[in-house]
């Protein structure tokens, strides 16, 4: 059976060659989106979109006459619209040049802007045109978890549920006060450091894919704070190894830290995120216990960029045959581009929901130390859902997740909210902060500023409003 290519029309307006007052009604399917429009003659166009779709829609116009080649579909008016998610372009005839001159003209009425407004929106159902503050107040979340975020985007669409878990997380006071004191360390000189670094040291834990060239530009954080005099240690782990493997070396990297006294700043990023913390909790009874050892140090923060505190649904899918068989090929390339040897998948198939949660589940067993403070950013897509076109994982999103996934919430690119923010049930004090983008963090922004721009570099403001809050 040939490969079947879906007409790609997407709509930026619907532009009618005839006054648009002309087209009296607007008719809706049995989920409350706008299908067809239908003028006072019973000339009509139909919209048809990609309803599994959960980002923004995928549109296709169809004048009313428009009918497949081998006769199975025929419409004519908007009493007959079918619930097709898309029509294939083999079966289609030419349209007809009352359709092909809806392009080229200005939209002229609210009731034609909101049909296409909503039809943009994603997910499966109507809803009204209301930001995600104002839903909030209609629909409380009082725990925004991954439950609630997948039967929300299933209704709403990626983007807007992005929007609604970005706003929790604003509606949190102790979050705010984390908000409020990076805006104030914007534009830093490079000696503000001096005046709080103290006795402090950190330890940073890489993620994913470290080894390789292509991930030197996500050490920018190392590099800011080495540059203001800062001490930063990194653990040399194989991010190919399972987190419990590599959890052992950042255990036996913070205790010989701590036992010299030292006050420990631990930073995670994704993977390095649950080592660091199942790390921590291997050492609660020395940090906190009645055998805590005299002259022992404190881990007094530890930081999150982007960690994978739940498991990802990538990973579920690709951990899967056949799908394993393409993963374990691409990553391979990747390393064999640069001269380097990837031996093996655990630490990959490690980041797998099941796996994720069995770490977490030890790190609950273990009992992390309640003297830190913790602390969690994380990466949020508003609008449509989707990364910039810039950052490598709009590239995921366009030829895997949109194409082949089906069924998950909205998502950072790798992980399901809220499975990048430390779980308040494990901590007492925590404050988390969202950025507008992926999981790589440093492809978004804060309040409209690049995350690594050099006037006002967010990452080392981030950085310093965590020594400043763990120093209250």
């Amino acid at each position: 059976m040939p490969k079947l290519k879906p007409l790609s029309l997407l709509i930026l307006g619907i532009f009618l060659s005839e006054p648009l007052s002309a087209y009296a009604e607007v008719f809706y399917d049995k989920g409350g989106m706008p299908n067809c429009l239908s003028d006072s003659s019973g000339r009509s166009v139909m919209l048809l979109w990609k309803k599994a779709d959960l980002y923004s829609r995928e549109i296709f116009v169809l004048d009313s006459a428009t009918y497949a080649s081998d006769g199975r579909f025929v419409a004519y008016g908007c009493g007959n619209v079918p619930e097709l998610s898309y029509i294939p372009e083999e079966h289609l005839k030419t349209l007809s040049p009352s359709a092909t001159r809806l392009f080229g003209h200005d939209l002229k009425t609210a009731r034609m802007r909101k049909a296409l407004q909503q039809i943009r929106n994603g997910g499966s159902v109507y809803r009204d045109e209301m930001d995600a503050k104002a839903f909030l107040q209609k629909f409380p979340i009082p725990n925004f978890t991954l439950d609630i975020n997948r039967r929300l985007t299933a209704m709403y669409g990626v983007g807007f549920v992005s929007e609604i878990y970005a706003e929790t997380i604003e509606s949190d006071a102790n979050n705010r006060l984390f908000k409020d004191s990076i805006q104030r360390n914007f534009r830093l000189r490079p000696d503000a450091f001096n005046s709080v670094k103290k006795n402090r040291e950190v330890i940073y834990v890489k993620g994913l894919g470290h080894e390789l060239n292509s991930s030197r530009k996500y050490d920018v954080l190392i590099d800011n704070l080495r540059a203001a005099g800062v001490t930063v240690r990194v653990v040399q782990t194989n991010s190919y190894d399972t987190i419990a493997t590599n959890a052992l070396l950042v255990k036996q990297a913070l205790d010989m830290q701590l036992s010299k006294g030292k006050d420990i700043i631990l930073v995670g990023l994704s993977k390095g995120g649950p080592e660091s913390l199942l790390a921590l909790s291997m050492l609660t009874s020395k940090l906190e216990g009645a055998s805590r050892p005299a002259k022992y140090g404190k881990v007094e923060a530890y930081l999150g960029l982007s960690g994978v505190y739940a498991g990802s649904f990538l990973i579920d899918w690709g951990k899967k045959f056949p799908q394993i068989i393409i993963v374990g090929n691409s990553l391979r390339s990747e390393y064999s581009k640069e001269g380097r040897e990837l031996p093996s998948l655990d630490g990959v198939l490690d980041i797998a929901s099941d796996k994720i949660h069995s770490v977490m589940a030890e790190v609950r067993k273990n009992r992390l130390p309640q003297s830190t403070t913790y602390f969690s950013i994380v990466g949020t897509m508003p609008g449509n859902g989707l990364a910039s076109q810039s950052s490598p994982v709009f590239q995921l999103q366009s030829e895997l997740t949109r194409r082949t996934l089906k069924r998950y919430g909205a998502n950072d690119g790798y992980i399901e909210y809220p499975g990048t923010a430390i779980p308040n049930t494990l901590v007492k004090k925590s404050f988390t902060v969202n950025v507008s983008g992926s999981h790589a963090i440093i492809d978004g922004t804060f309040q409209s500023f690049p995350m690594v721009r050099s006037e006002e570099n967010v990452l080392s403001a981030i950085s310093m409003s965590v020594f400043e809050l763990i120093s209250k």
